[in-house]
């Protein structure tokens, strides 16, 4: 692997291509702070936390500019002068998904959930943002983008909810595969299949990747819908594949 990747994880390489987390190199941090609108690049997929650095540090980083529009960051009021109310305006706002400071016209309070607190802290409280983060992060909360076993597959281990619909995800895929190994017609069948499932035919077809809003139900305990719905498909893809293999050994292949 090339020298900037070679410490990073595979599945965290990909997903946050050029972050390395060697002595040396660019930290995840300003990498975050690159992938923003006037910083060389866009926003992508961020499955760690931000590093907290205090505000001067910060906006020595930026250049003292917003991470967003690269304009001029305003002052931080003093105590005295908010005691005052002098000052019409208020400091930068911190993005935490990004770790950068924002004007108030790119972050004006908008709030989401992030995906390294889904998955490091099983938290979805949503948090405040920069709006283009707020725009992206709901942009990609239906997405399947989220590689659980790979970023932190521990938390197979201590929620059973979220272990139990991995497991029907593996039993689903598995039985479509073995449907498929059938022949056209039976490969049609799950094409139909999935068809109905629609969005949601990701969770049949594979179970590693998941959507923040899924895992958003699944934490939701006896309110999530998911399970209930996985459960449901799980045996029709069970049933589809058995229907299959019945027919397959009644009407075996000519030679």
């Amino acid at each position: 692997a090339p020298p900037l990747l070679r410490r990073a994880p595979p599945f965290l390489a990909f997903l946050q291509p050029g972050i390395s987390r060697s002595a040396g190199t660019a930290t995840r941090d300003s990498a975050a702070v690159a992938a923003l609108p006037g910083f060389g690049g866009s926003l992508r997929l961020l499955t760690e936390a931000p590093q907290v650095r205090p505000e001067v540090e910060m906006r020595q980083l930026q250049g003292n500019a917003c991470a967003g529009c690269r304009q001029p960051l305003p002052p931080t009021p003093s105590f005295s002068r908010l005691l005052t109310l002098t000052s019409s305006k208020g400091g930068p706002l911190l993005c935490e998904y990004t770790g950068g400071l924002f004007c108030r016209s790119c972050h004006t309070g908008r709030t989401a959930r992030l995906p390294w607190r889904a998955l490091h802290l099983w938290d979805f409280t949503p948090r405040p943002v920069c709006d283009d983060a707020a725009e992206y992060l709901t942009a990609i909360a239906r997405q399947p983008l989220l590689a659980v076993g790979a970023v932190a597959p521990e938390l197979y281990g201590r929620l059973p909810a979220l272990a139990r619909a991995h497991e029907l995800r593996l039993r689903s895929s598995r039985a479509l595969s073995a449907a498929r190994g059938a022949g056209p017609a039976a490969s049609a069948r799950v094409d139909g299949l999935l068809k109905a499932a629609g969005a949601r035919r990701h969770l049949l077809e594979q179970a590693d990747f998941w959507a923040l809003n899924e895992l958003a139900d699944l934490a939701g305990g006896h309110f999530a819908a998911l399970p209930h719905w996985l459960d449901k498909a799980t045996r029709k893809c069970s049933a589809l594949a058995a229907a299959v293999l019945l027919d397959e050994a009644a009407h075996p292949p000519t030679a």
